[in-house]
């Protein structure tokens, strides 16, 4: 039979479990099997489809496993000449009627499912630290090892591995390349995201992938130093906005958004940053750092009370003075759903930085997305450590410069973007394409 995305070449016929099977393959290195479910009189009632789509895994798939909520299905040939790791992603397996057109569908809809699920594969292998492969693009003779097994063709049960991965990194679409072919790539690439160019790109980028974020009901924090991202709770009214939600399916919208005042509902935790990095802030001397406790006590009084010396403790009385207000104990907390704003475009350059570490140091636990819209170009070295921080609390997040040097301390970032006059380059597991971002949903602020 000439199934869609054929053509399929039949390898193996057989009896499992009192059902007759048959097992096709296509170009793509698909497997397809048909388990026919008989009445009686041997007349077929219906079908039961399964399809998977093998991959060559490099690397220990343990930690790709481990990420995962359910099983996976993991093969291992072991031979004199080699040892080859093998990883089946299934479709969603499919009960159809007896029926030629019901039959065609469920076909082609299971081949659009493992394409999607194939990127996100892809996606997750690179951020686990493994590499895998399409069965299609590696030597037949590794491929045979696999699928010239008929033994092994019916070791292949249905695994549920099509939910948990849809589930753990929906995709998400960045713009289109210039013949309109969109750019997708899974949400798990937003793990460590780093974004350069000039400011007005930085931000369209960043608030691109916060809506891609929160379309997949991923929470965001969103900490703005510049004032620009703080339009998202309103939609998009610009023509061009509208255009590209008509063609792709992505009306323009706001996304709930929750503002938080500096000042009034959060302050600067002392607690959560360095006497080095609050003397830097403030520019104050070696002298009065070395007359401060190693760990900032809560207050600024306590600071005047526990300094050394004449002038560290002239120099604790007038931020005291001045600054007081600024500095408590209250932290903020990643939201539920949605996105929690966080504006600090009317600080000073030295309490914006030590507001940003103090924020991201008192982030517990958790598995939002934080976008920080700050050019980090010349920042200090612990604010670049809070950053990096985040991925071992289970958060992930991007961050921006002016130049993609700046953003070296970005170990192996999982997605890189580059914004190069109205051309963007991003840089997809060590490949560059070059697309047009797409326009925000929600509205951009000047």
């Amino acid at each position: 039979m000439d199934f869609p995305n054929g053509p399929w070449n039949k390898i193996a016929v057989a009896q499992w479990a009192g059902h007759a099977v048959t097992i096709y393959q296509n170009s793509e290195k698909i497997l397809l099997m048909l388990v026919f479910d008989e009445a009686e009189d041997k007349s077929v009632k219906g079908l039961l489809v399964l399809m998977k789509k093998p991959f060559l895994v490099e690397g220990n798939p343990d930690a790709f496993a481990e990420a995962q909520s359910r099983s996976l299905v993991v093969v291992q040939k072991v031979s004199r000449e080699a040892k080859h790791t093998f990883l089946l992603v299934e479709a969603t397996p499919v009960y159809t009627e007896y029926s030629q057109a019901k039959l065609f569908d469920a076909v082609r809809n299971g081949c659009d499912e493992l394409e999607a699920l194939g990127k996100v594969v892809a996606d997750i292998a690179s951020v686990h630290g493994t590499k895998a492969t399409e069965l299609r693009r590696v030597p037949p003779e590794i491929g045979d090892s696999l699928t010239g097994d008929p033994l092994l063709l019916f070791l292949m049960p249905a695994s549920g591995v099509g939910a948990p991965l849809t589930e753990a990194a929906k995709m998400m679409l960045l713009g289109t390349e210039s013949d309109g072919k969109p750019v997708e790539v899974s949400t798990v690439l937003l793990k460590r995201a780093a974004i350069a160019g000039n400011p007005q790109k930085q931000a369209q980028a960043l608030q691109v992938m916060c809506e891609n974020a929160l379309l997949t009901e991923t929470p965001c924090v969103i900490i703005d130093s510049y004032g620009t991202l703080g339009g998202m709770g309103e939609r998009n009214a610009e023509p061009d906005a509208k255009r590209f939600g008509e063609t792709n399916k992505m009306p323009p919208r706001g996304f709930t958004l929750s503002k938080m005042v500096f000042g009034a509902d959060f302050s600067i935790d002392l607690t959560a940053i360095s006497a080095s990095a609050f003397v830097k802030a403030f520019g104050l001397t070696d002298e009065i750092m070395q007359a401060l406790p190693n760990v900032m006590p809560p207050t600024l009084q306590d600071a005047v009370e526990q300094a050394h010396g004449g002038k560290a403790v002239r120099a604790m009385r007038v931020l005291q003075k001045q600054y007081s207000s600024l500095f408590g104990r209250a932290a903020i907390a990643p939201p539920a759903t949605g996105g929690l704003y966080v504006n600090l475009s009317k600080q000073s350059d030295e309490v914006r930085m030590l507001a940003i570490i103090s924020l991201l140091n008192s982030l517990r636990n958790g598995s939002a997305f934080v976008a920080l819209n700050e050019d980090l170009a010349g920042a200090a070295d612990e604010l670049k450590s809070a950053v990096t921080a985040l991925e071992g609390r289970g958060y992930s997040y991007a961050c921006c410069a002016s130049h993609p040097s700046d953003l070296a301390f970005v170990k192996e970032p999982t997605l890189s973007i580059e914004a190069v006059g109205e051309e963007t380059i991003a840089t997809i597991h060590g490949e560059k394409r070059r697309f047009i971002l797409r326009p925000t949903l929600s509205k951009r602020s000047a």
